[in-house]
């Protein structure tokens, strides 16, 4: 071994130590910070920080700096995104479940599940972006406990979003009792001589007409948020939509369906407003307005918000 080549290997060892040291500086960092921030970031940023020192015990330090990195910013008051799955390498036939998941995500991360529900809100990008991280390992286990919990944790959220909105929508008045009549006592039977039968004739026999059967279609369902009482389409909602722009760049025949329901009382005319506001946003990013279309949905629909079928 030459002395060059000795000295040139000298140097590269010194150059990653000195990187090294300053990028785990920063979970050195992080660790000792007081957050100054949400009760959901501090959450969030705590489970970064763990995160991020697991996978330095792994010796993934690149990864470990990234998520070192987020929870920093997360202390320091700065919100921080949910992982891009194009930006890692994910195979093909996950990614799309991945842009799903994440759309599903940016849906119930509103500034109320996150106030409301600091924890679980903040599990929910979590288990997103161990999702993300460990899909490009070999570890089947971790990836699929990463996933489990996520759609759980989603699940939950979203049940409590629709209860929450619907204990919001103003309740229908009650009906008032009716007061059922007493049945009348059956009359005693008349018994009548039989008279003799006709010879019946044979029932024709028609045959049933061809039922033509409908093309399959595969609907994909989204949920469209505004802001409280009004037609502005809320910031996780433009997502939403976005995500369905994009989805229809490679499809050439489909349906897009509105539904709004209700709403009583001096906001009647919102969801019509809010569907509206869809249907512009929709035509405006070049989808054609032949084939959206609304259908009212009966009872008392959840507020601040409106279903979007795809049918594919």
């Amino acid at each position: 071994m030459n002395a060059r080549w000795i000295k040139r290997l000298i140097s590269t060892i010194a150059i990653v130590s000195l990187t090294s040291s300053c990028e785990m500086y920063r979970l050195e960092e992080l660790r000792n910070t007081t957050p100054q921030s949400t009760p959901f970031q501090i959450e969030l940023s705590q489970m970064y920080r763990d995160f991020a020192t697991d996978l330095e015990k792994e010796y993934d330090w690149e990864n470990s700096w990234h998520f070192a990195d987020k929870g920093l910013m997360l202390a320091y008051g700065k919100d921080m995104p949910p992982e891009d799955p194009n930006s890692w390498n994910i195979p093909e036939d996950i990614l799309p479940e991945m842009e799903k998941a994440r759309a599903m995500l940016m849906t119930v991360l509103t500034p109320d599940i996150m106030h409301d529900s600091p924890t679980r809100a903040a599990e929910a990008q979590f288990y997103f972006d161990c999702w993300v991280d460990k899909q490009g390992g070999w570890q089947q286990d971790r990836i699929d406990f990463c996933r489990d919990n996520l759609m759980q944790t989603l699940e939950g959220l979203l049940l409590q979003m629709q209860g929450e909105e619907a204990a919001a929508e103003p309740l229908p008045p009650e009906p008032k009792p009716v007061h059922k009549k007493p049945k009348p006592k059956p009359l005693p039977k008349v018994v009548k001589e039989e008279a003799p039968q006709a010879v019946a004739k044979p029932a024709e026999v028609i045959k049933p007409a061809p039922v033509m059967k409908e093309a399959h279609m595969d609907t994909i369902s989204y949920v469209v948020f505004f802001e409280s009482a009004n037609a502005q389409i809320a910031e996780s909602g433009n997502n939403v939509i976005s995500e369905v722009i994009a989805s229809l760049k490679n499809v050439s025949n489909y349906e897009i369906v509105l539904h709004a329901g209700p709403i009583d009382g001096a906001a009647a005319d919102l969801p019509e407003q809010r569907v509206t506001a869809v249907k512009k946003r929709l035509t405006e990013s070049g989808v054609p307005e032949r084939v959206i279309k609304t259908e009212p949905t009966p009872g008392i629909a959840l507020n601040r918000r409106i279903d979007i079928f795809l049918n594919e």
